[in-house]
């Protein structure tokens, strides 16, 4: 699934040579489910993990879109590209936290002309670390361009450490809708039906995942379950997270 989430957009694969003017962010984020500080405990065994020190970190939140992301600013994108995590004690005390982690390029930009560079450990959903996350960069867009940290348009690098070279377009537009979007290339194709998420949302894979998503009670029969996901909202959380988070179901 790494492959199929890679940079997400509208525009088809590119050849050498062959750049356009502009590319434009392709699927807009949804509203977030939690938007606080990281708990305490939490943050203190994610600063461990990420073996950096306290005074590295330059904020924190908590910005659920599906996935429950506790996303951790630092000081520079030179810290965030060179990161070496131990997860191992992480993994045993918290094996529901994903985690991701953002910090800015200096005036010089980064590869590519990137402003941002990114990483993003989803733990919860059994991946270490993914090389593009569409939901990820989501968050992180939504939380540093409304008050101006981040620009209001830019490119996020993602991936470097496994080897990618993935480039997410970031934009946030004069209603404060941010969008996310890029080039890819399609390794696999296929369709999710409704009902195996119903199955799911009863207490099969990805279920938590899916209570985040829709806020369902896990008690009702399948067809209740079923009839609640047609709720508009919870159709299109589901459709973002499924496309751009991985989520196993």
């Amino acid at each position: 699934t790494s492959c199929a989430r890679r940079s997400r957009g509208g525009a088809p694969p590119r050849r050498p040579g062959t750049e356009p003017a502009r590319e434009l962010p392709a699927l807009a984020a949804p509203a977030l489910l939690a938007d606080e500080p990281v708990p305490a405990d939490d943050l203190a065994a994610i600063v461990a993990a990420l073996r950096v020190p306290d005074e590295a970190v330059l904020d924190h939140r908590v910005l659920d879109n599906g996935p429950g992301w506790r996303v951790v600013l630092l000081d520079s994108a030179a810290r965030v590209a060179g990161l070496t995590p131990d997860w191992t004690r992480l993994r045993a005390e918290r094996p529901d936290l994903s985690v991701g982690v953002a910090g800015l390029h200096g005036d010089d930009g980064g590869p590519d002309g990137t402003a941002v560079e990114v990483r993003g450990f989803a733990l919860a959903m059994g991946i270490p670390e993914d090389p593009v996350t569409g939901s990820l960069n989501a968050v992180v867009g939504q939380w540093l361009t409304r008050d101006g940290r981040f620009p209001g348009r830019y490119v996020a690098a993602q991936g470097a450490a496994l080897g990618r070279a993935g480039r997410v377009h970031v934009e946030r537009d004069g209603a404060g809708t941010v969008g996310v979007g890029g080039s890819r290339v399609s390794c696999v194709a296929g369709a999710v039906r409704v009902g195996r998420v119903a199955a799911a949302e009863n207490g099969g894979p990805g279920a938590r995942s899916l209570r985040r998503l829709g806020q369902v009670s896990t008690n009702p029969p399948v067809s209740g379950t079923a009839r609640a996901l047609t709720d508009r909202a919870v159709v299109s959380r589901a459709r973002w997270a499924l496309m751009l988070s991985g989520i196993q179901i």
